[in-house]
């Protein structure tokens, strides 16, 4: 049938559609009209596949998967067919039991990617018919991942005893990401899914709050993990040499996390033991500072990682610049030169934080970084103590190649970093004392201002402490820029004390652009 035959034929059925009355006819007129489209004519097998690659969910977060629309299955009866008849369609069940309830009977012949997220999803209770599906897909050994975030022991326990229910355990040949995010009280049992198999394609592991006795079983049957996490604080962990043992069996890891206790300490274990890591892009270590720097010093790391985070506990002032400043300084070092320059951002919530990234190559993020540095320490010290201890942490990072300054809520006097920054381009500062961050203008002012960086084009002032409404530090600041020749391009204020308009003037005067509150208050002809 030609298409002008194939278009009139359309016509003449949708016509007769709008004629007849009888349900059941107008129905069958119907299909057989939506036959003759074009898109009908696609096998069902290339049109399963369109509908695969378009609806099945990506993994955008740790514990759960976003989910497709399944929207197209109203378009007609034979999409609906075809769906039907697509088990990989329904490898996704969606994120809570409602959904599985609605879609495991479609998945029968097909993989499984289970996912379930508390914090999306109202959890509720295990369906018999859903309990019985899981079985039946963990005896098929079609079950491919299993991302579990909840709070509930006992459904937690339910799907896990589904899943184990037949072979004395899960069959594991299929399984390739295992996510076990467990957020109540008590620990969860996983060791029957780590006893009695190999995992020859398991990829990922991921495990809070859970016990596990069969450490070395595990260790002795992943050796193609590319992210390893673990999040056991409640829990004994492995051993040093487990530890170990698993690292080295895996050689192909990319992602490792060791977090909240778990870091192991075996004086039996050679300090000339390593462990080389040629993979390793993203590395997140947390836990006592002494336990920490005896594993890391066993651990070869690549030289340039995506991320590296240390967060390190119970520490003195000391330590600061015996251990984690080194360790800085030799791994940033061994990374090179940054290609645009680094972005710090330094701030104090309990401890010291420092972030450091590759300007323009780190993720848009209020704390973006490839290296993060946080400091837990012992006892809240003295004002002075802090900012010692912040110049000694960021004294360790090659400070010329800094072209990005944040300070939070940090305690630190922002004039002594000037003359250490002389490539700075951008300075924000967030709560900071405008006596810690601008000299009065006296004569003395004079030597901290040509300290500045004379790449300092962009000003970001938020939430911004100053006394009896005194503006006099900054708008000498900005005067003394633009007389030298080297003007602020930028001054961006958020939430600001009160500003009389002889203030507003006077910046308007030395300044290119100003925004105050998100809104422009000053632009060049031009740019707005």
């Amino acid at each position: 049938m030609d298409r002008e035959t194939n278009i009139e034929s359309i016509r003449a059925l949708e016509k007769q559609i709008d004629e007849h009355h009888d349900k059941r006819a107008r129905i069958h007129l119907k299909r057989v009209r939506n036959s003759l489209l074009n898109i009908s004519t696609l096998p069902p097998e290339i049109l399963g596949d369109i509908f695969h690659r378009n609806v099945i969910p990506k993994q955008t977060f740790d514990a759960g998967l976003v989910k497709g629309s399944y929207n197209f299955l109203l378009v007609c009866h034979h999409w609906f067919e075809v769906a039907s008849r697509t088990p990989e369609l329904w490898s996704f069940w969606g994120n809570g039991l409602q959904d599985w309830a609605k879609r495991h009977v479609h998945s029968q012949a097909g993989p499984l990617d289970l996912v379930l997220d508390w914090t999306r999803f109202n959890p509720g209770s295990l369906d018999a018919a859903v309990r019985k599906s899981l079985q039946d897909h963990a005896a098929r050994d079609t079950v491919r991942q299993v991302h579990i975030r909840t709070e509930d022991s006992k459904l937690l326990d339910a799907i896990l005893s589904s899943l184990a229910a037949h072979c004395d355990g899960l069959r594991t040949n299929s399984l390739e990401s295992f996510v076990l995010w467990n957020q109540g009280g008590t620990p969860a049992d996983v060791s029957d899914f780590f006893a009695h198999y190999r995992f020859p394609k398991l990829r990922r592991l991921a495990l809070s709050n859970c016990t596990i006795s069969s450490w070395d079983h595990l260790t002795s049957r992943t050796t193609l993990l590319t992210t390893l996490q673990l999040t056991l604080d409640k829990i004994p962990p492995p051993t040093a040499s487990q530890l170990f043992s698993m690292l080295t069996s895996n050689p192909q890891l990319e992602e490792l996390t060791l977090a909240e206790g778990v870091i192991p300490v075996d004086d039996n274990v050679a300090p000339s033991f390593r462990v080389p890591f040629r993979r390793l892009k993203r590395f997140a270590l947390a836990g006592n500072l002494s336990h920490l720097f005896r594993l890391l010093r066993q651990l070869e790391c690549p030289e340039r990682m995506d991320y590296l985070s240390i967060v390190a506990h119970d520490c003195t002032a000391p330590d600061i610049p015996r251990t984690i400043g080194p360790y800085l300084q030799d791994y940033i070092g061994r990374r090179g030169k940054s290609r645009k320059g680094l972005d710090i951002f330094l701030t104090y919530d309990t401890g010291i934080t420092l972030h450091a990234s590759d300007v323009g190559e780190s993720p848009s993020s209020i704390m973006p970084a490839f290296v993060r540095i946080i400091v837990v320490l012992k006892k809240a010290p003295i004002i002075e103590e802090l900012e010692k201890l912040n110049l000694d942490l960021v004294s360790h990072v090659p400070l010329g190649e800094v072209v990005s300054f944040r300070v939070i809520e940090a305690p630190v006097v922002v004039t002594d970093f000037y003359a250490r920054l002389p490539s700075l381009e951008v300075l924000k500062l967030d709560t900071a004392l405008m006596s810690a961050a601008f000299p009065e203008p006296d004569q003395g002012a004079l030597r901290v201002y040509d300290q500045v960086s004379p790449s300092l084009r962009h000003l970001s002032l938020a939430w911004l402490l100053l006394d009896d409404y005194d503006w006099s530090p900054l708008t000498a600041f900005l005067s003394y820029r633009a007389s030298a020749g080297n003007p602020i391009g930028s001054l961006t204020l958020l939430d600001p004390p009160h500003m009389c308009p002889e203030v507003v003037e006077s910046i308007k005067g030395v300044v290119e652009e100003v925004r105050i509150d998100g809104m422009v208050l000053w632009c060049p002809l031009g740019r707005c």
